[in-house]
């Protein structure tokens, strides 16, 4: 009877531990639901989230956004995480992808035969076409948010964009004054020199769309102020910059530009006549944004154009802080010497005669301190 009476307590006793466990277990997901729900909306069946947060957001099916894998563009107020198959591709170089500021992402399959066109020297050296490799490319897919005001210019051309360049496209969420477009094409017949493992690949990116798009994260986008200040960027040709570099000059011009852009690479012969002819209280930097991934096709585009000026490989704050916030490349801006961005910021070349560009950037410095230093 005693060890009876012993199991019959041990086993009240177990009992018990279950039950607690499972009331601490139920609050724990209580606590998440709660968590997520906070954080997220339902529009028209899709899940959306109220506001950006470090932690907590949902993708489109309502589970937890996959931050660790996920890209988050609080300019753009979306979040994505590319596919086991996407991943694969970005390894091999085979995967493009094209931020246009504030608008969305397009995602381009590029061909074998591309990626060896794409590191030909008449890429690079600026005084030979580049060759005409567009055919190939394959767009495959674009995510962009549009303005639902149908008067609205910028939606009414990005609409256009996507009716042209993809034969699919669907409203995937609504959030506050904009629609978020789905676009994808899946015909690829028109790209030439397809091999077998390029049908393959094409193949399975489309395949995956699906789970591609439930994993978007749609947030209200950021309007931050645009500045410079507590980064640390590492170099091309080693060393730092911060901040504190700036204090040295009265004014410092900033190109930002990528190695795919081709406008880009025509202009740095002028930036690097800018840089020589600076006054001692000027300075003159460039930021490769896509330099992080891309460093030694940076530093070989800036030595065959000669350039000298320091370019930087931006950080996690310049992305934030500036970066994210760009509408296009180039964009040149201009910095005082506390790390504030002032005057206009320079969209391309300031002038479309060759010969006037370098003098015009240096008209914009003169004109921009002037200003400000009053």
């Amino acid at each position: 009877m005693k060890v009876e009476n012993l199991f019959y307590k041990e086993e009240n006793r177990v009992k018990k531990q279950i039950i607690k466990l499972g009331t601490v277990l139920l609050l724990i997901a209580s606590t998440m639901i709660f968590i997520l729900n906070g954080c997220s909306q339902k529009i028209n069946g899709t899940n959306v989230n109220k506001k950006y947060a470090e932690k907590g957001m949902v993708n489109l099916i309502g589970e937890p956004y996959n931050y660790e894998k996920g890209t988050v563009d609080k300019g753009i107020g979306l979040g994505f995480v590319l596919t086991d198959k996407e991943n694969e591709l970005m390894e091999k170089e085979q995967l493009g992808i094209e931020r246009n500021p504030r608008l969305g992402y397009t995602f381009s399959y590029i061909t074998e035969n591309g990626v060896k066109m794409l590191k030909e020297p008449s890429i690079l050296d600026g005084k030979t076409d580049m060759p005409n490799i567009t055919a190939a490319f394959f767009n495959y897919a674009a995510i962009y948010k549009i303005p639902n005001d149908s008067k609205d210019e910028i939606g009414e051309i990005t609409m256009k964009y996507l009716t042209d360049t993809y034969s699919n496209k669907k409203a995937v969420a609504t959030l506050k004054e904009h629609t978020y477009y789905f676009a994808w094409n899946e015909d690829y017949s028109s790209i030439d020199d397809l091999s077998e493992q390029d049908k393959k690949n094409i193949e399975a990116l489309i395949s995956n769309f699906d789970s591609f798009v439930n994993n978007f994260c749609i947030f209200p986008s950021s309007n931050v102020e645009k500045n410079m200040k507590n980064f640390n960027a590492k170099m091309l040709n080693g060393g730092n910059f911060t901040q504190e570099d700036f204090a040295k000059y009265d004014i410092t011009m900033v190109n930002i530009w990528a190695t795919w852009c081709r406008g880009c690479v025509e202009e740095m012969p002028e930036l690097q006549a800018v840089y020589e002819k600076l006054p001692e209280n000027m300075n003159m930097i460039s930021i490769c944004s896509n330099a992080g991934t891309e460093a030694e096709l940076a530093k070989e585009i800036l030595d065959k154009k000669g350039c000298k000026f320091p370019t930087l490989i931006p950080d996690e704050k310049l992305e934030e802080s500036l970066l994210d916030y760009l509408d296009a490349y180039p964009t040149t801006v201009f910095v005082d010497s506390k790390g504030n961005i002032i005057g206009e910021e320079q969209i391309g070349a300031p002038s479309q005669n060759k010969e006037d560009v370098t003098d015009a950037y240096l008209n914009l410095m003169n004109e921009i301190l002037e200003r400000f230093s009053k």
